[in-house]
């Protein structure tokens, strides 16, 4: 609903059909609440192109006009939970201060970060309105935009978290790290691996972090430990989902998986359902909004009618008497 209001609002401003957009999310979002985002902008009729975090949305909004030709560091000043990230910077480091979010409007808060950082704090653009200004920034380059601005800007994103594979290591299984957190992305990193021991057999593994998802790369031929090549590339998109594959180097067998985590996310057709459905009762709205609207008028009409048409009033009778 919110995304369909937004929707309108900006067709009635621009006068045209919106269909493409870059939607933000907390910094916090997990793959399947990003991929929650995207459908729900499906289902309010939007193509979602990309989904960007609101710090980095709004480090793009205070660069647009930014004529400097050097790396510079922006700490985003935002109140709320889980809102500041790691960037491995001490505040010396750090180029800017920028706005972001309505809580920043208090004034404690503003010399708070003041003063923790000892530098002016940046009010160019509204704190309430970076993330979206950010966010319609990005939307312009895949759109097509010209301007020598847009043309100069890159975003990098990175992974809110640590990614790799489950093996063993002594009398406990570990995890072996192939794209640290805090990476750029889009990112790909691939690592070779060998089996455990002499022809080994299929096991079960016990897992203590985060399970994304599993998959099997079967027919490895029996060979003493350290003798299969298995590569595992992983890459990671600019939206943050995740292609795994096992490749056997020795044999070319390959499988792959693609790591949405969208358990509990809505399928293909419920989301084709739900557009057809939001089409359907918008209509509906649309109907019954004019007959409503229609009913307000004729009574407006009516009432005014009443107040300014005279009522005109008749003689007293006379009476004759003989």
């Amino acid at each position: 609903m919110v995304l369909t209001k937004m929707k309108e609002i900006a067709e009635a401003y621009l006068g045209k059909t919106v269909s493409n957009a870059v939607v933000t999310v907390p910094v916090y979002f997990s793959d399947s609440q990003r991929l929650a985002t995207k459908d729900a902008g499906t289902i309010a009729g939007l193509n979602v192109l990309r989904t960007i975090r609101e710090p980095t949305a709004t480090a793009n909004a205070y660069s647009l006009d930014k004529k400097i030709g050097a790396e510079r560091n922006m700490l985003i000043f935002d109140v709320g939970e889980k809102a500041l990230w790691d960037a491995k910077l001490d505040k010396s480091q750090i180029h800017d201060i920028v706005l972001e979010g309505g809580s920043i409007h208090i004034p404690k808060i503003q010399k708070l970060g003041q003063d923790f950082s000892g530098k002016e704090l940046n009010k160019r653009i509204n704190p309430d309105e970076a993330v979206a200004y950010g966010a319609a920034v990005q939307l312009a380059i895949p759109s097509g935009d010209k301007s020598q601005n847009v043309q100069n800007l890159l975003l990098l994103d990175v992974t809110p978290r640590s990614l790799g594979i489950e093996m063993a290591g002594g009398v406990m299984t570990v995890m072996t790290v192939l794209i640290k957190c805090s990476t750029t992305i889009p990112a790909k990193r691939t690592q070779t691996f060998t089996t455990y021991s002499n022809n080994q057999p299929e096991c079960a593994m016990t897992q203590n972090n985060n399970l994304l998802g599993k998959f099997e790369l079967t027919g490895i031929p029996p060979a003493p430990h350290g003798v299969p090549q298995i590569e595992v590339p992983f890459d990671i998109d600019a939206n943050g989902i995740l292609n795994v594959s096992v490749v056997d180097k020795s044999t070319g067998k390959e499988n792959k998986i693609t790591i949405t985590n969208d358990k509990g996310c809505r399928s293909k057709e419920d989301i084709e359902r739900m557009v057809q459905e939001a089409e359907k009762f918008k209509a509906e709205d649309e109907k019954q909004w004019d007959q409503v609207s229609s009913k307000q008028s004729l009574e407006s009409y009516a009432f005014n009618m009443k107040a300014t048409v005279k009522v005109e009033t008749l003689p007293s009778p006379v009476w004759l008497s003989g």
